[in-house]
């Protein structure tokens, strides 16, 4: 065994892909680890991408032709291989031949090269799923933007079906995107085309040299053990959570062991994402929803529910959860009630019943790509009182949907027998929506909340300019990373000299995510640091660099550092950055709106406008742009024009309460002061804790002679300085 198992790892060391000399492919564990290794074969990670082929492929390319938007494609197969005839990124028909298939179950997509070594993942996928639920068909995964014509990032040749960005991290091993900026090409390599051992294990190369020698002889504990340790919830999302999470990456290949947020920065529950109460809305995956269950607190890991290897759970439907919540408990989490819980004193409704599953009501689904179904991994008690406060569904209604919210909350009243209480998520909601959102404050605060509700909490106080110094600082020295992180990006609502204090043992941080978001936020502060704190910016800044170049294929990776470099006062490196991010992706207008506004700087208002006219082009409802647009051609002096695109930007964003006060102040400029008058009553009925809304509302009113209501307007306002002040 020893012979055969040394033979394996040379031949993988010398001909495998991989990126470092450490890494050996899955077929060189396979020899030790037969048990582990077959249950993986048939697994979703063992089958995420496989080479195109007869046993692989298993859409019907026996010559059908389908038409979904603007998509037309024939799917055949020809010259030994797969092929898709369809519209190419020059507009015009093409043939292309599948390389790889992408997934298993239920879809599966198939990836085409395209010149530069790009690979795409065409925008059509095969249901995988039986006929009888609606499968064995063709799809859009994207029926939304079925109509994206060649050059649009939706089409399929375009950037949200690159494969090399967008999902090749965790569909391969060990991988290397390795994008040449220069030419735009990637020269991307693995060691494991699937998501083999060694992405949850780490490299493995010196394991096969110890394994290769006679057990006799071989040192007896190894310094480089490639165990997980399953049943400890913090060392196991450590190897699951960068591909079971929402986040971005900052430095390349996370070996076992190795901490997270050092190499990740996972999302908060930002709007778009997540629903006001955390449950799942966008793709985030699980992480997310599962760092805020009280499972997750009390030490529940992944392992505990799913098998690792082959990836199923280790019980059937509801026998997976009795496995704990029963009546004699289970001795790993003393504190879990003791209760029959499958049962219909607990669920309520009849046995056997889809509303008697325990995942009908704690993990609800939501349907993404058109037929994936993927469970909120928050455990949470379904509380419809909230969705009329909130906006989020809850699991009830998604089973009773003729029935209203307030008919499923009297239900749950009755068979609790008390008043529904106060939950976090109603002042995150309130605060989405523009309300007040004083105990903001109070959820930063609140320890017995999970950290990334907090770190939320934090992220919207801050936006609102309401976070205080002593408050970031507080959060910038508790034990969790993301909500330190969170306090690092708070920084950047403190004036610059404020910033040092704080800042200085952020930038210092044991998280490279931490670090990170403290670099961005310093660098506006860079012309005051004393000596220490700008040792410790420059390794941060360098790191920052470097976690923006890992996206320099993407708008967004040249986009942030040229705002990193601006708030430097490196005006043109930035404004070259910024075109190189338009380069990479015309649509990307927040690269439009920062370029205008260095051309501002250097005095060239009519650049400013030509290039947020560009932008307008491209995005005619983007109230940013047209806000943008409205303010330089004010400077220009075409005033008239310019109160036109602020109301263009305010009806296209009415709750942005800058967006309302820029165009009232501007309305009241050209005489229009009634209009003002309206705009800014308005907004401030929205806003009610907007200041500079109250401050001109009160300048206008007092103009005017009245009085009476400036007086009003004036004892507001100190009313709210006040409350300020004092949180």
């Amino acid at each position: 065994m020893t012979r055969v198992l040394a033979a394996a790892a040379l031949v993988c060391l010398a001909t495998g892909t991989a990126v470092g000399g450490s890494y050996v492919t899955s077929a060189a564990c396979a020899p030790c680890h037969a048990e582990q290794h077959q249950r993986w074969i048939g697994s979703h990670h063992g089958r995420a991408m496989q080479v195109a082929n007869e046993a692989t492929v298993l859409g019907d390319f026996a010559d059908r032709t389908v038409s979904i938007g603007a998509v037309t494609a024939r799917f055949t197969r020809r010259d030994g291989g797969f092929w898709i005839d369809t519209t190419g990124p020059d507009g015009k028909p093409g043939q292309y031949r599948v390389q790889y298939t992408f997934g298993v179950e239920p879809l599966q997509q198939y990836l085409i090269e395209l010149p530069g070594g790009r690979m795409q993942a065409f925008a059509m996928a095969w249901d995988t799923r039986d006929a009888k639920s609606g499968g064995q068909r063709w799809f859009h995964v994207s029926p939304e933007e079925a109509d994206a014509p060649a050059g649009d990032p939706f089409h399929w040749s375009g950037m949200f079906f690159n494969w090399n960005s967008q999902c090749a991290a965790c569909h391969s091993t060990a991988l290397d995107k390795k994008f040449d900026a220069a030419t735009g090409t990637y020269g991307t390599t693995w060691s494991d085309l699937t998501v083999g051992c060694e992405s949850c294990h780490g490299p493995g190369a010196a394991h096969v040299e110890w394994a290769a020698v006679p057990a006799a002889d071989r040192a007896p504990a190894p310094t480089y053990a490639l165990a997980v340790d399953f049943g400890t919830t913090g060392a196991e999302l450590q190897v699951c959570a960068p591909c079971h999470s929402r986040r971005t990456e900052l430095a390349p290949l996370l070996a076992h062991g190795e901490p997270f947020t050092d190499h990740y920065l996972p999302e908060d529950l930002e709007e778009g994402l997540y629903h006001a109460d955390g449950q799942i809305l966008d793709e985030v995956y699980e992480y997310g929803s599962f760092v805020q269950s009280r499972m997750y607190a009390r030490g529940v890991t992944c392992s505990d529910c799913h098998e690792p290897h082959g990836l199923q759970l280790r019980a059937v439907g509801d026998a997976m959860c009795v496995t704990c919540h029963n009546p004699g408990g289970n001795q790993r989490f003393p504190t879990l009630r003791k209760a029959a819980y499958a049962a219909e004193s607990h669920h309520h409704h009849p046995a056997e019943s889809e509303g008697a599953r325990c995942v009908s009501c704690h993990m609800p689904a939501t349907t993404y790509m058109v037929v994936d179904d993927r469970r909120d991994h928050g455990f949470r008690v379904p509380r419809p009182d909230l969705t009329t406060q909130t906006g989020a569904p809850n699991a009830c209604n998604q089973c009773h949907t003729e029935k209203t919210p307030q008919w499923a909350s009297d239900a749950v009243a009755a068979w609790t027998g008390r008043a529904p209480a106060p939950h976090w998520s109603q002042e995150i909601a309130a605060a989405r929506g523009g309300r007040a959102a004083g105990a903001l404050r109070k959820l930063v605060e609140d320890e017995t909340l999970p950290p990334i509700v907090r770190a939320t909490a934090l992220e919207l106080l801050s936006g609102r300019r309401g976070a205080s110094q002593e408050l970031i600082g507080r959060a910038g020295a508790a034990a969790d990373p993301q909500l330190r992180a969170a306090a690092a990006r708070a920084l950047q609502t403190l004036p610059p000299r404020e910033r040092l204090a704080i800042g200085t043992a952020l930038l210092g941080d044991s998280r490279r995510a931490v670090r990170s978001e403290a670099a961005a936020a310093m660098a506006e502060a860079t012309p005051l640091m004393p000596p220490e704190t700008a040792a410790l910016f420059a390794r941060a800044a360098a790191e920052y660099r470097a976690s923006q170049e890992l996206y320099a294929d993407r708008p967004d990776g040249p986009y942030n550092l040229a705002t990193f470099l601006a708030a430097q006062g490196q005006l043109a490196e930035a404004k070259r950055e910024y075109q190189r991010a338009i380069e990479r992706g015309a649509y990307f207008i927040p690269a439009y709106v920062n370029l205008a506004d260095l051309y501002r700087l250097e005095g060239d208002e009519a650049a400013a406008a030509d290039t947020l006219r560009r932008a307008v082009a491209i995005d005619a409802d983007n109230a940013a742009v047209r806000h943008a647009l409205g303010l330089a051609l004010v400077r220009q002096g075409k005033t008239s024009e310019g109160v036109v695109e602020l109301e263009r930007s305010v009806a296209a964003a009415p709750d942005n309460a800058r967006y309302a006060y820029v165009y009232g102040v501007a309305l009241h400029s050209v005489g229009r002061g009634d209009e003002a008058i309206r705009i800014l009553t308005a907004a401030s009925e929205r806003h009610p804790e907007d200041i500079e809304i109250l401050g001109a509302l009160f300048s206008m009113h007092r103009e005017r002679g009245e009085t009476a209501i400036a007086q009003r307007l004036a004892e507001q306002l100190t009313r709210l300085q006040a409350r300020n002040a004092a949180r």
